[in-house]
């Protein structure tokens, strides 16, 4: 579920304030589109309306069924699990958020990237369900566990 409004919008405004000051404070959220560009939308638009690919029956993220050799894994993971398809779905679909971005998340509170991971399980889920209407999908959201030390993520399989 993501936010309507709330604190987290407030705490996301005061860091975009910070980053680019020449904005006043009664500006919204949008009113910072200005700092991206259509370019790095375009590479967003993979992270909030993904590509998914199937392979046997299964569907796999884009991003980590990339080539032939993670096609062979898949099969060898099908076959090692029995040729259950949510084992090797689960097996493969989990991403963790802030793996995806090559700097580390420091200036953005664990509040917010969790606001973020909900996010992209609302827009993965409609997602899911557009590209592959006759089946049925699980996306659910995994906090960050301090003592293992995974972060944030979501997980995606099919029900």
């Amino acid at each position: 579920m993501t936010n309507d409004g709330n604190e987290l919008d407030d705490e996301l405004k005061q860091l975009l304030r910070t980053k680019y000051p020449k904005e006043d404070a009664s500006c919204e959220v949008t009113d910072f589109l200005f700092a991206g560009t259509p370019l790095v939308a375009l590479l967003y638009r993979e992270l909030f309306w993904p590509t998914f690919v199937e392979i046997a029956g299964m569907v796999f993220w884009k991003g980590t069924v990339r080539d032939s050799n993670d096609v062979e894994r898949v099969h060898r993971a099908f076959e090692e699990y029995d040729r259950d398809i949510r084992l090797t779905e689960r097996a493969f679909n989990f991403i963790e958020v802030p793996e995806l971005f090559a700097t580390d998340p420091e200036d953005v509170s664990r509040e917010l990237l969790d606001d973020l991971t909900r996010t992209l399980c609302e827009t993965w889920k409609a997602r899911l369900e557009s590209t592959f209407p006759e089946k049925r999908f699980v996306v659910d959201f995994e906090p960050a566990d301090d003592e293992t030390g995974e972060e944030c993520g979501l997980w995606f399989y099919q029900a």
